[in-house]
């Protein structure tokens, strides 16, 4: 599976519909995909001796943390080619009809932890900060 996405982000099918920096931004996120799916198969590679026990993990997680921060900009585009739903991806926000801050605001008030008074130490914690 991995070596089908590395391969497939390598050589688009369709060479020239992609721009060059799209490419690219398919490179990395099939190498963060890699990634990952090492991520969860890490104890199987240390107990197996494919990894070193405190050299590899520490790097692991460096390469994703870098592959992400390099995505990060590239995120909202990314979920959108993959053309999920807000529905699918249980998302107040990136709506198409613009009512983001309104559906936010709504979801917050259906969450069952806001249906409660705050904690009693709050109100203590408020009278305190008060000058």
């Amino acid at each position: 599976l991995v070596a089908n996405f590395l391969d497939a982000a390598a050589s688009p099918p369709f060479p020239g519909v992609l721009p060059e920096r799209d490419g690219g931004v398919l490179q990395k996120l099939a190498t963060l995909f890699a990634l990952d799916q090492m991520q969860g198969v890490s104890a199987d590679l240390l107990e197996s001796g494919f990894m070193h026990p405190t050299r590899h993990p520490p790097l692991l997680r460096a390469a994703i943390r870098t592959l992400l921060h390099e995505l990060r900009g590239d995120a909202v585009a990314l979920v959108d080619a993959f053309d999920f739903s807000d529905n699918q991806l249980k998302s107040t926000l990136g709506r198409y009809d613009g009512e983001a801050y309104r559906a936010l605001f709504a979801s917050a008030q259906r969450e069952p932890l806001n249906a409660e008074e705050p904690v009693f130490c709050l109100d203590a914690l408020r009278r305190a900060t008060r000058p």
